[in-house]
């Protein structure tokens, strides 16, 4: 009779216990469970850095690859005339692995953030 209480209509279904609501609102599902096991032994594993370049590459390609591809091409016509005069190929090569590596990079941090935000998130459910 205490629950009786605590019930509130709702539009469309009735009377809604309010404990009930609560409690099943911040069970977790098994995803989210087997996300928080994963997490838990792996996410040192992920902040290494040399871990988040090799992962992240492929992303840091996908910005030196187009680099490469507009110099070579050469279809700006007036930049190709002022490279093809004063041009160092070692640093269109520096600057293009420097690109590469700080998106490989940020974009694996960016992740690892998102994961260790979604696992705190769930850890404090969990604790509910």
């Amino acid at each position: 009779s205490a629950l009786l209480a605590i019930t509130h209509l709702t539009p469309c279904n009735g009377p809604v216990n309010v404990l009930n609501f609560a409690k099943n609102r911040f069970m977790l599902t098994q995803e989210e469970k087997d996300f928080i096991v994963y997490w838990e032994a792996n996410r040192l594993k992920q902040k290494k850095y040399f871990r988040s370049w090799l992962v992240g590459l492929p992303v840091g390609l996908l910005f030196g690859i187009p680099i490469i591809l507009n110099y070579a091409t050469g279809w700006y016509k007036r930049a190709a005339m002022v490279a093809g005069s004063k041009f160092n190929p070692m640093v269109l090569i520096i600057a293009i692995l420097l690109i590469i590596t700080f998106s490989a990079i940020f974009y694996r941090q960016h992740q690892w953030e998102q994961h260790e935000q979604k696992y705190r998130e769930l850890k404090q459910q969990e604790g509910l």
